[in-house]
């Protein structure tokens, strides 16, 4: 169980340090294009 449980955290915590670098760039990106317009 303890087994399960650190893959569980460690695919939880790359799943979610992924998901925050993609939203964070695409926000970078969407507020450059605004600023360029």
């Amino acid at each position: 169980e303890s087994n399960l449980e650190s893959n569980l955290e460690s695919t939880l915590e790359s799943t979610l340090e992924s998901n925050l670098e993609s939203t964070l760039e695409s926000n970078s990106e969407s507020t450059l294009e605004l600023n360029l317009e």
